[in-house]
């Protein structure tokens, strides 16, 4: 579940459109600049080169299995 329109804060989980790419990451904030933190410490902290946006919140997360 995610929530549009809400204002995302830092260590928010947030669906954003990167550098022409949808992904889910930790919101977080660096000398007053953005960047996205994955879950899994093996991959890099995600910078934006050219676009960022925030689409929206995430709330809750269902899985089924």
């Amino acid at each position: 579940m995610a929530e549009k329109g809400k204002q995302a804060k830092p260590g928010d989980i947030v669906i954003a459109f990167i550098d022409g790419g949808w992904t889910m990451k930790y919101l977080r904030h660096k000398a007053g600049k953005p960047y996205l933190e994955p879950a899994n410490k093996k991959y890099k902290p995600i910078y934006p080169h050219e676009s960022f946006e925030v689409a929206a919140v995430v709330k809750g997360v269902v899985r089924k299995y």
